[in-house]
């Protein structure tokens, strides 16, 4: 019987001290381990990543179209869930992992594999995956979609990293046509609280928005090691403020934005505010729920020390 090449996709995966999420990976199996290999007939035709993060997960949908330029072909295919590295911890495992194809829900299985043959430590690190089987008719459309469920992990200053390795998307045949990868913070935080810095190792520009960062792009072949990045401080759970105050010195707030700041941690909480200015502001936005019964108890510790911190570069301010 004639094997069936082992090439694997993979979406969302967990690498170093941070969440990634990542390309479609065409790959191929020797010696029972599996690794990249090049596609010469199936194209990345169309993406669209949407990733909603909340305060102790993140959702992550995936919708790939990949179009077969030549003969049919019968394929296994995989997506990372645990990869571990040397420097750091194993990654937790994902939940609640979907696979549809064209519309109907795909059976998967859950395998143990190291990849080899490879210089991308994701690849290189990775010890699970889901797995399922998968027909690419010639010339026909296949739809893809992937649902899942992460952890967050951050690094020693307590960021929150979410990646995206685009990089991946170039074992497929050719360029990706249209792609968009949305990171959608609205439920933790505003763009105040977004590094807009470093949009991480890419030549593709992202557009920051109060409650998203936009990745978009169209017939984009991207660099092995090409990585979308998105960095959050999270003041609801983290007492290093030095790490946001490198941040806020590369800004430059003014008193104003500093006033927004600080008070964007009450309205995130349901405090009403009696100031005409800022409960327009606040009431404006989908995500601001008022609470009538609103204490200050309700701030945990590191909210109350971002709002002392704030407030007093407040008064330091100029203008």
């Amino acid at each position: 019987m004639k094997k069936t090449p082992y090439r694997v996709i993979f979406v969302l995966t967990l690498i170093c001290s941070f969440n990634a999420v990542a390309n479609d990976t065409h790959m191929g199996s020797v010696g029972g381990n599996i690794y990249p290999s090049k596609s010469n007939s199936i194209q990345m035709v169309k993406e669209r990543i949407n990733a909603v993060m909340y305060h102790d997960s993140f959702t992550v949908s995936c919708k790939f179209w990949f179009y077969n330029l030549e003969k049919p072909e019968y394929i296994n295919v995989g997506f990372p869930d645990a990869v571990n590295n040397s420097d750091s911890p194993a990654a937790d495992t994902l939940r609640n992992f979907k696979v549809i194809i064209n519309g109907k829900p795909e059976e998967i299985t859950r395998v143990k594999q190291i990849s080899t043959g490879y210089n991308h430590e994701t690849l290189t690190n990775t010890e699970y995956w889901f797995t399922w089987k998968m027909h690419f008719p010639s010339k026909e459309t296949v739809f893809v979609e992937n649902y899942y469920t992460g952890s967050y992990s951050h690094n020693a200053g307590g960021l929150y990293f979410v990646s995206y390795i685009i990089g991946t998307g170039s074992t497929w045949q050719g360029s990706i046509k249209d792609g968009r990868v949305v990171f959608n913070h609205s439920n933790l935080a505003t763009n105040y609280f977004i590094n807009d810095t470093f949009p991480g190792y890419t030549n593709i520009k992202p557009a920051y928005y109060q409650d998203s960062v936009v990745y978009a792009f169209t017939k984009y072949r991207p660099k092995e090691s090409e990585i979308l990045i998105v960095e959050l401080y999270p003041y609801w759970a983290n007492s290093n403020i030095y790490e946001f105050k490198k941040y806020l010195e590369k800004n430059n707030y003014t008193k104003k934005e500093l006033r927004l700041i600080r008070n964007e941690i009450f309205a995130r909480r349901g405090y009403v505010f009696n100031d005409k200015s800022l409960n327009k502001y606040f009431t404006s936005k989908k995500w601001y729920k008022p609470n009538n019964n609103f204490k200050a108890s309700m701030l945990n510790e590191y909210e109350q020390n971002m709002i002392n911190y704030l407030s007093q570069l407040e008064k330091e301010a100029n203008i």
